[in-house]
This record gives structure tokens, C-alpha cells and sequence, in this order.
């Protein structure tokens, strides 16, 4: 089964999946601007398995 990254902070509700080979980007996306977090705030990187055809069904990410 194909893995894939779940993004999560601790500073808003939600997360987004994204396909494990964007592990680049999304780092470089989520530390590009880091004003806008607090002391003790975080960001995860879960790794996941779900279908292709799951992955495809997901809401299109529209930001925090």
C-alpha cells in the first residue's frame, strides 16, 4: 500500500496528506515563514498508508 505524509500543527484544526516523495516541499512550505508560530507550537509529519484511489477522494487541501 502507497504511504504518504499527514501534516499536522498544533496552533490551527486539521491536517493534509501528501504523497511521501513531497516530503521536501512541504518542509520547505510549512519553516518558510515560522512569524506566525508561538513558543511550544509544533508541526507533525505522520507517515500513513492509504489506497491510491483513498488518496485521490481527499478534499483538496484550500490552507490553514
Amino acid at each position: 500500500m502507497p504511504k504518504f505524509i499527514k501534516v499536522t500543527r498544533s496552533d490551527v484544526d486539521g491536517s493534509y496528506v501528501q504523497p511521501l516523495k513531497d516530503i521536501p516541499g512541504i518542509i520547505e512550505g510549512e519553516f518558510d515563514d515560522l512569524d506566525y508560530m508561538e513558543d511550544g507550537d509544533s508541526i507533525t509529519l505522520t507517515v500513513i498508508e492509504m489506497s491510491q484511489e483513498k488518496y485521490d477522494k481527499l478534499p483538496e487541501f484550500t490552507g490553514w
